[in-house]
């Protein structure tokens, strides 16, 4: 869609100079505007969903420790007793 947008853009822009093109400027933008709207909703979308994510790794984080410190013989990754020999 956005290498759609960037050729009509192209093609508009680079036509001789004509009154009539000032008057579809508004009608132009409008329907790129309307199409392009679900993009910035994906966007947002994204990025809150990455906002989600990162909020719960700490948590995450603590249950993996938490379970790696309880596996008998330990693990010296997480401080434990070293690895069987």
């Amino acid at each position: 869609m956005i290498g759609k947008v960037a050729d009509d853009l192209k093609t508009y822009l680079s036509q001789d100079p004509n009154p009539s093109i000032c008057t579809g400027v508004d009608g132009f933008t409008t329907y790129y505007e309307k199409k392009l709207s679900p993009l910035g909703e994906r966007i947002g979308e994204a990025g809150e969903a990455g906002r989600r994510r990162r909020a719960a790794c700490p948590d995450k984080a603590e249950l993996v420790q938490s379970v790696a410190r309880d596996v008998p013989g330990g693990h010296p990754g997480w401080g434990g007793a070293g690895l069987p020999s």
